[in-house]
């Protein structure tokens, strides 16, 4: 590393760079904990919206039977409903650029891929958790507790 400015700035990056493909180790999947928590966040909080909008919207009577105010307000909520849209597609995005997949969308439940006995897994993570302590076969819903042995070896790996 030379130390120029660019290498430092690149060192402070708070997203935890995915050394293996789409693989993570439950060091890196709990270092995302905050971001991902955010943007699960925005994700449920964008999709109440998005629900409230669209039964609003379904309540209202077609354009023509509607006034003027009906009308205005009928195009409001529909504006809204697309900008809800987009955000969401944005939201879910976000999560697909980190490799992560939203395993429930109503508990708020992430998976982080990683690779257990060389089957395909996800550490999962459910919004309002501190960190992550369950893992499952990506074709088994089945949630199993992350062994202490993974855990103190990332301890010990950060001790030393």
């Amino acid at each position: 590393m030379s130390g120029s400015s660019n290498d430092r700035e690149l060192q402070q990056d708070p997203i935890p760079v995915i050394s293996s493909g789409d693989v993570l180790t439950w060091e890196e999947s709990q270092a995302m904990i905050p971001l991902v928590s955010s943007i699960v966040r925005d994700l449920m909080g964008l999709a109440n919206d998005l629900d409230r909008c669209e039964e609003e919207l379904t309540g209202l009577p077609r354009l023509n039977e509607l006034d003027w105010r009906g009308r205005s307000k009928a195009y409001a909520l529909q504006e809204q409903v697309a900008t809800i849209s987009q955000d969401l597609r944005n939201a879910y995005l976000e999560l697909e650029g980190l490799h992560l997949t939203l395993l429930n969308a109503e508990t708020g439940m992430v998976g982080f891929p990683t690779l257990v006995n060389n089957r395909r897994a996800f550490f999962t993570f459910t919004l309002g958790e501190k960190s992550i302590s369950n893992w499952c076969y990506s074709c088994d819903p089945t949630l199993r507790p992350v062994p202490k042995s993974w855990i103190r070896t990332v301890a010990m790996r950060e001790a030393a």
